[in-house]
């Protein structure tokens, strides 16, 4: 979701954790660095004064004749500004998280949001206008966002800067009014989920971009071919899933607890490849993560990344059970394929079904790793890491089926008939999650399918890692190279260049289930 204007900070937060541990590693917990949770840029505030006086400087010159270069490194610098807000931002955004009851920390991720919307819309005012009204335009126009473009030519710079506190202020809270309904103790679930479905078509109706299209979130798929493999998965992939379901869930099985999550990832991840191996050091050598435990931290996962830096950051919440380890090999995969990528955080777009694959593929070849960590245990575990991906693909069509029908009539819905809505789709395959458990609903409106598209494709690259292991991660590595933030790629465009099967073709479902069935049957 973009609030409002701009993109969100979050690009994944992991709602399916696969099932996977470690029984012994060479490497002990105390030997792997934690990062700080405090963030690098203390109490600084971006100087929002002296930015509109760097703008102004740029207006007295972008008349001149002969002045290329002192426009074209001024539009670099505004660039960077925006990435260091950003970057300021994400490192307020975990400290806070680390610890959310703190209101400290609460005060300086507010800060920090406040000053990335302000610092994005000077910048993209400048560009405006710089575009529509300078002698330079052609300089400005590769960054120019047209859809804002009136916004910005028709609203003077100091009105864009108090519109972006404003709107600062206004996204914050609606999320903020999402956590405090889904965490009120003295609420039931129903009590929950009403609220919460009002605050769905709050945030769904306050935003500009609050549709399932193409556009938000880079998508080369229609709705109605997401619902098309929803309808097919009913018939062919969902019996094998709840056949899978009672095997998994109805086992008296017990692996053995995670010891050291993040030393099993250091060991192990280098031996896929020269490249994920310096990803590891990467992330390691930089403290590029943080681990959170307990009731006061958010409890979910994410990845962002840090383009000003060449880096990016991971913040993990381990349970303490066997989701932790495929909870960071999962973010790791985000790590993997976007620390690299340099497009400018003003520039940058996000599809988020080749992220999504990025990061659940990584969990697959990972599976290859089962028999060293968990020995007697590893086909229990990854019947469990199969189930956690099969569940994705489940939960994922059919949520998204369900916020593909309330985004069509969003402004004419009552509470009651969202709720209405999620209960005929949840019925319809089963999936028992209550509404304001789905974080990525309040955070992300039409994120969600995304789960199930990718996993999709993700099953498809642990199906060729059974029989052409070497195959499988170069395929991962090929969809790697196709970054997912830098507004380049799509899905179906990505998959289709790194050899992998159109999973909206017909038919493609039920010859995944029944290759899926035949390795199943092997790990009985």
């Amino acid at each position: 979701m973009k609030r409002n204007r701009f993109r969100a900070l979050i690009l994944s937060l992991l709602l399916f954790s696969g099932l996977c541990g470690c029984t012994h590693v060479p490497v002990t917990e105390s030997e792997v660095p934690q990062q700080s949770t405090e963030p690098a840029s203390g109490n600084s505030r971006f100087d929002a004064a002296a930015y509109q006086a760097d703008i102004e400087a740029l207006r007295e010159i972008w008349d001149q004749p002969g002045q290329d270069a002192p426009v074209r490194a001024q539009i670099e610098e505004m660039l960077r500004a925006v990435n260091t807000a950003y970057a300021d931002y994400a490192r307020a955004e975990i400290t806070y998280y680390s610890d959310w009851n703190n209101e400290e920390r609460s005060q300086k991720r507010s800060a920090a949001y406040e000053d990335l919307y302000i610092v994005s819309d000077m910048t993209n005012w400048a560009l405006a206008n710089g575009y529509h009204r300078s002698a330079y335009g052609s300089l400005f126009a590769p960054y120019v966002k047209t859809d804002d473009l009136d916004y910005y030519l028709m609203t003077a710079l100091p009105r864009v800067i108090s519109r972006a506190k404003a709107d600062a202020s206004d996204s914050s809270a609606l999320l903020d009014d999402y956590y405090s309904a889904a965490y009120d103790e003295d609420m039931d679930d129903a009590g929950r989920n009403l609220q919460c479905a009002q605050l769905y078509l709050d945030i769904l109706n306050s935003t500009s971009e609050s549709d399932y299209d193409n556009e938000a979130y880079l998508r080369d798929y229609s709705p109605e071919d997401a619902a098309a493999v929803y309808e097919e998965l009913k018939d062919t992939f969902l019996p094998l899933y709840e056949e899978l379901s009672f095997r998994v869930l109805d086992s008296d099985a017990e692996l053995p607890e995670i010891a050291d999550p993040m030393a099993a990832l250091k060991t192990y991840a280098p031996r896929l490849s020269v490249s994920i191996a310096e990803s590891v050091d990467r992330l390691f050598d930089g403290c590029l993560f943080t681990v959170a435990r307990g009731d006061d931290c958010y409890d979910g996962s994410f990845t962002v990344d840090l383009p000003s830096e060449q880096s990016a950051l991971m913040y993990l919440y381990f349970y303490g059970d066997f989701t932790d380890l495929t909870t960071a090999v999962h973010e790791f995969g985000h790590f993997n394929s976007e620390w690299r990528c340099r497009t400018p955080v003003l520039l940058q777009q996000n599809c988020v079904d080749l992220a999504e694959v990025q990061s659940q593929g990584m969990e697959v070849l990972f599976t290859s790793f089962y028999g060293d960590l968990l020995h007697e245990d590893a086909n229990d575990a990854e019947q469990y890491a199969l189930f956690n991906l099969m569940d994705a693909v489940v939960s994922g069509l059919c949520v998204g089926r369900f916020e593909a029908a309330v985004m069509e009539q969003a402004d004419t819905l009552a509470p009651e008939d969202v709720l209405a809505l999620y209960d005929h789709y949840c019925a319809s395959c089963g999936v028992g999650l209550e509404l304001y458990e789905i974080t990525h609903l309040y955070e992300q409106p039409g994120y969600y399918v995304s789960y199930g598209v990718s996993a999709l494709a993700a099953l498809q690259l642990y199906v060729l890692l059974q029989t052409q292991p070497e195959e499988a991660i170069r395929c991962y590595e090929k969809l790697c190279d196709c970054s997912a933030i830098s507004g380049e790629y799509r899905f179906r465009q990505a998959m289709q260049e790194c050899g992998m099967a159109d999973v909206f073709e017909p038919g493609q479902v039920l010859t995944l289930s029944q290759q899926l069935r035949v390795r199943l049957n092997e790990l009985q």
